[in-house]
């Protein structure tokens, strides 16, 4: 069981991917801004396994959170899964470039979140 943070400040698309990360045995922490998910973020780096972000929120938007993100050495490796409805190709290209993990367009294809989050939780710890 892992801690994901979900950044995503419209309702149906936060319901639906917390649902997604519950149904997988994983615990979901909803934030509805970039501003509020570094906030967590910086107080507790070591706690989520993965970010789930859109792009478009108030406050501080996606590209903003993570440009933040990658910036801190304590929170720099921490795998971080975009979701937008406004992304193109190059748009793609440049996050992937600009440290996010994974794309995942919207809307969104529970089945394609999973193997999303999946591929990007880091190991399990042994205990």
């Amino acid at each position: 069981m892992a801690l994901i943070l979900v950044a995503e400040d419209e309702p149906i698309s936060q319901k639906l991917i917390c649902t997604v990360i519950e149904k997988m045995g994983h615990v979901p922490v909803r934030c509805r801004n970039g501003r509020l998910a570094l906030e967590v973020l910086e107080d507790n780096p070591l706690l989520f396994s993965l970010l789930i972000t859109d792009i478009m929120m108030p406050e501080l938007d996606g590209h903003g959170l993570l440009r933040k993100i990658r910036e801190q050495k304590g929170l720099a490796a921490l795998p971080i899964i975009i979701q937008s409805a406004y992304l193109g190709v190059q748009a793609t290209a440049e996050m992937i470039e600009q440290g996010a993990s994974a794309v995942l367009h919207k809307p969104i294809d529970t089945d394609l979140l999973r193997e999303y989050i999946l591929s990007n939780m880091p190991p399990a710890k042994a205990t």
